[in-house]
């Protein structure tokens, strides 16, 4: 592989731990995304029914 030699295999168990954070860190990016998304639909949804979310306190 491109020569690289001097790296020994990973084991099965640390390809797997390497895998899961990587799956773990894309799902949290995706939730991230998936609640900002529902945000702005929500913000969208209130704006368009006459709420005026300048007023709605942060729970943040």
């Amino acid at each position: 592989m491109d020569g690289d030699t001097d790296r020994e295999p990973l084991s099965v168990e640390a390809l797997h731990a390497v895998l899961t954070a990587a799956l773990e860190r894309q799902r949290g990016q995706r939730r991230a995304a998936l609640d900002a998304m529902t945000a702005r639909l929500l913000a969208r949804e209130l704006e368009r029914d006459g709420y005026c979310l300048a007023r709605i306190p942060s729970t943040a």
